[in-house]
């Protein structure tokens, strides 16, 4: 007898606590639950969007370290380079380099080669001193010549 009672006590609580639940459900946190997995669902999305980022970013670095090497090997001059960093720190438009407020210059053109000439200095940086000095030198003035013969203003070509 006293296991059918408590066999009918506990199917009498089991039977209030489904009430309870299906009446209220987050008395045992059910709300709660999924508001975490909403939320969960919410960070699964920004981390697969920060992760396209973080890729897109880093094609982006080494497509400007080709460009850099096709400079060091006079296949580009620093305009042609400048033009094709210009071009990547654009696309895609919900990605762009901020390189417009991290360079000095007077246009974009200008600061977009100074853009090159200091990925230019970190590339040079494994060369002796006096052989990286040098090649820094030249587009800087090649930069200034630019600058001179178009009245301040940097033209990329097209």
């Amino acid at each position: 007898m006293g296991l059918l009672i408590r066999l009918l006590v506990l199917g009498l609580l089991g039977a209030t606590l489904i009430g309870v639940v299906q009446a209220r459900p987050d008395f045992l946190g059910i709300g709660a639950l999924s508001e975490t997995q909403e939320y969960i669902a919410r960070m699964a999305q920004r981390r697969e969007a920060l992760s396209r980022r973080a890729e897109l970013i880093q094609q982006r670095s080494d497509a400007k370290q080709v460009i850099i090497r096709e400079l060091l090997d006079d296949k580009l001059t620093l305009l042609q380079a400048a033009r094709r960093f210009k071009d990547l720190n654009e696309t895609p438009i919900t990605c762009q380099d901020n390189y417009r407020l991290r360079y000095p210059g007077w246009s974009d053109g200008e600061k977009v080669c100074r853009q090159v000439l200091a990925w230019l200095d970190l590339d040079l940086a494994g060369l002796p001193p006096d052989q990286g000095k040098a090649l820094s030198h030249r587009y800087e003035q090649e930069l200034r010549e630019h600058l001179e013969s178009h009245d301040g203003v940097v033209v990329l070509p097209e």
